[in-house]
């Protein structure tokens, strides 16, 4: 292993570096990688357990299916590569370099930026200062569907919080809480008497 790379694990997440012990959803991973091209690009390490810095490993074969499926996901496409460090005799650590990039990054129709140590969805001023000042008509087409994708998921969203604070799911809880209550006070009963 390279003086660099436990050099970068010291320094631990940050603007240009994100430490994963698995990533197995495409997705998840393709909006880290948009992510960092919206930004100033980095790093993304896999197979090291965050908090403890212990390398866990990946599987390999694993690793790069999800990344090719994350790197499909992407519009348009960025600068970024996959490569694996032997850790052990056994491990395996995969590091995905990504360039930023001059245009906007989507992933499945969204947009996504790394401030600090997060990975966000870009505020829609963002994404405007990153407009050139002659935007092609597929770069408009493009972000107009990512606005209307997130549109239909804050709908869903609303959808599922409204539903959730219906008067039928509070009845469930509180019919939920009072049996559990019940059964409770039975054993307490049992055990004192």
């Amino acid at each position: 292993m390279s003086e660099d790379f436990f050099d970068l694990l010291s320094d631990g997440e940050s603007q240009t570096l994100e430490i994963k012990e698995v990533v197995r959803d495409p997705q998840v991973l393709a909006r880290l990688i948009c992510a960092f091209a919206n930004a100033d690009g980095g790093k993304i390490l896999i197979g090291v357990r965050e908090h403890e810095t212990e390398i866990v490993g990946v599987e390999e074969t694993l690793i790069r299916k999800v990344y090719d499926k994350a790197i499909q996901k992407l519009t348009p496409k960025v600068e970024a590569r996959i490569r694996f460090l032997d850790a052990r005799i056994v491990f395996k650590v995969a590091i995905i370099e990504v360039g930023a990039s001059p245009e906007i990054v989507l992933a499945d129709g969204g947009a996504y930026v790394r401030t600090g140590r997060m990975t966000q969805p870009m505020a829609w001023s963002q994404i405007l200062s990153r407009l050139p000042n002659e935007p092609s008509h597929k770069h408009i087409e493009l972000l107009t569907q990512s606005i209307e994708s997130q549109t239909k998921i804050i709908e869903s969203l609303h959808v599922k919080i409204d539903e959730a604070n219906s008067w039928q799911a509070k009845w469930k809880g509180y019919l939920t809480s009072g049996a559990v209550g019940f059964i409770f006070s039975m054993v307490l009963a049992l055990m004192a008497g």
